[in-house]
């Protein structure tokens, strides 16, 4: 059920267009016309996601491709963000 919800959010994005010339940007563009757009960045991120692990089950290369890149653009560096912005000290 699942995966019939998940191809009806994403409607007809991935059937509609090439493979090759599948984008992120392209997504979420087409994502933004339809009715059922959250206007969530993390909602149509997490749609983009799950449909694209599904096509990498259908043995879609270029789905790998860009679910290898979503996932390493969605990895950050587990340091505490103080480390990385100090506080400024008031003396």
């Amino acid at each position: 059920m699942f995966r019939s919800l998940l191809l009806t959010m994403s409607d007809s994005y991935f059937s509609e267009a090439e493979a090759e010339e599948w984008s992120f940007l392209d997504f979420y563009k087409h994502r933004r016309c339809q009715i059922d757009f959250t206007k969530s960045f993390k909602k149509e991120s997490f749609i983009l996601k799950k449909n694209l692990e599904y096509l990498v089950t259908t043995g879609s290369e270029k789905a790998k491709s860009l679910l290898d890149a979503f996932k390493a653009s969605n990895t950050f560096p587990s340091r505490n963000c103080n480390e990385i912005y100090p506080k400024a000290t008031h003396d």
